[in-house]
This record gives C-alpha cells, sequence and structure tokens, in this order.
C-alpha cells in the first residue's frame, strides 16, 4: 500500500492560494509598468520556486500528470519561467495554470481514506512487529499486507494473510525441532521424503507431534523439561486453533471476516509469533 499524507496537498493549495492573493492585485492593474515589473530573486524564492518544488513532489507521489508537467525540472512551464524570471503578470498565470491543473488531476484520481484509529494501528506496525520481524523476516511481506487490509477495511484479506504468515511460523517451527520433512511409503515400498513447505498443516500436525515427544522425552525431568513442554504442546495446540478456527475457513471461502474478527486474529497471530521468537525459533 503506497501512503500519502493529503495535508501536504492541502498545504500545497493554500499557499498556492496565497500566493495567488498576492499576484493577482499587480498582475490584474492598470498599470503596466507594474504588471510588468520583474520579481525580485526573494520574491521568486517566496512565491513561485517553494510551490513548484512541493507541487513536484506531490505530483510524483500521487501521479498528477498534468500538474508534473507544469513544474517538471528541466522543462515545466512554471518551472522554466521561475529560472528566466517572472514578471507579476506572468507569476499570477503561472499559478493560476498549476492550481487549475491540481484539479484536473484530482477529478480524475480516486484515493482510499484510513480512520484514525486504523492509521494508528499502521504507525504502530514497525513498532509492535519489528522483534518479530527480525527473527523470521518471511512473515514480514504478509503481516504487513495482512495489517495493511485490515487499515483499508478488507478484513478477510487481513485474515487471509496473517494466516499465510502462521504458515511461515509453522515451518520455522518444524525446522527448529529439526523437522524438515514428511517420510512416506509408496505401493512398491520406496520411501520419498517431502518437504514441510508443499504439505498440508494436517499432514505436519500429525507428525509434529511425534517429534516434540521425542524431543522432550530426551530431556530428564526437571524445570528445563517442564519448560519446553509448555513452550511446544502450547505452540501445536496453537496452530491447531489457528487451522480449525480461521485458516481453513479463509483459505476455502466459507466465511467472511468482521474487522472485529480480523483484529482479534492479527492480536493472536502477534501473541503466537512472540511465543515463537521468544524461545529461539528463527528464521527457515
Amino acid at each position: 500500500m503506497r501512503k500519502f499524507d493529503v495535508w501536504d496537498l492541502a498545504m500545497l493549495l493554500h499557499h498556492i492560494d496565497k500566493a495567488l492573493g498576492v499576484a493577482k492585485p499587480l498582475a490584474t492593474c492598470d498599470d503596466t509598468e507594474l504588471r510588468d515589473k520583474k520579481l525580485s530573486p526573494e520574491e521568486i524564492e517566496m512565491w513561485a520556486s517553494g510551490n513548484i518544488l512541493m507541487a513536484q513532489s506531490i505530483a510524483q507521489q500521487i501521479h498528477l500528470e498534468s500538474t508534473y508537467a507544469r513544474v517538471w525540472e528541466g522543462g515545466g512551464p512554471f518551472w522554466m519561467a521561475a529560472r528566466t524570471g517572472l514578471t507579476w503578470a506572468e507569476a499570477y498565470s503561472q499559478l493560476k495554470s498549476l492550481r487549475e491543473a491540481i484539479e484536473a488531476d484530482l477529478e480524475r484520481s480516486t484515493f482510499a481514506f484510513i480512520p484514525r484509529h486504523n492509521a494508528e494501528l499502521l504507525e504502530r506496525m514497525e513498532q509492535d512487529w519489528q522483534a518479530i520481524w527480525t527473527a523470521l523476516p518471511n512473515t514480514k511481506t504478509d503481516i504487513k499486507n495482512g495489517i495493511e487490509c485490515y487499515a483499508l477495511d478488507e478484513s478477510t484479506a487481513s485474515v487471509f494473510h496473517v494466516m499465510r504468515a502462521v504458515e511461515w511460523g509453522l515451518r520455522a517451527f518444524c525446522h527448529h525441532l529439526g523437522f524438515k520433512n514428511v517420510k512416506s511409503t509408496k505401493k512398491a515400498g520406496a520411501i520419498t521424503l517431502t518437504p514441510i513447505e508443499y504439505l498440508t498443516w494436517d499432514a505436519i500436525l500429525n507428525q509434529l507431534r511425534g517429534k516434540v515427544n521425542e524431543r522432550i522425552n530426551s530431556i530428564k525431568r526437571g524445570p528445563k523439561r517442564q519448560a519446553l513442554q509448555e513452550f511446544y504442546h502450547q505452540s501445536i495446540s496453537e496452530v491447531e486453533g489457528f487451522k480449525d478456527a480461521w485458516r481453513n475457513h479463509v483459505m476455502h471461502t466459507r466465511k467472511i471476516f468482521s474487522p472485529e474478527d480480523a483484529m482479534a486474529v492479527v492480536s493472536h497471530v502477534r501473541r503466537f509469533m512472540n511465543l515463537l521468537v521468544s524461545n529461539g525459533v528463527t528464521k527457515v
């Protein structure tokens, strides 16, 4: 998702209107000498150059083509006029044309609105998820997309993306246990190994408990074994819960999720990822 601060656009229009207010009486008066008087370098800086630079930046960010054509550095008519010198009549004409170009571009554009409380979630995203992204970088794209979808009121898409992030966490958890492939026996008796990346969650979970029990049983009774039991079994239970409560439904188009549903899922996924990371699970 491409973000843009609309306040910058509002300020550009404000500055152009302010400059028009100064230029208009001088550019439209009956005094020809005054109309054709050249602006000083300071006046060009104040009433033209700043607006040109700001318009360049905004036009590039949100693809205001007509606007950019007027101000682009190296050939835009307003940019060229400001370089060679402006009379008050020319300044007024260029400023007026620039504003009209912005209006025309905006009439042809469509923008998405993000409510303030959703925008705050986007603003906190780096802080909330950075530790997880550092340990499990493969999760970043889907987590980012999931939160952006939530901010745009696309709740079902949000759940879809964070369930993909959970799968990255599941794979990392398996690798943490040294579990990278699943054995299967063909009718002819040959044994094949299938990487977990190509298996269903059910196939992974069916063998994961055995791998967990092997690891736990290899450690003598005590605090370390207890801590591993709590971490491993909680992690498996979390994944099973994700699968049955949300993943299967969103992947198989069985449910449309509400914003409240999506927020609950995103929060739950964050707790699960923090559980993995705090117990040493890192990228696959």
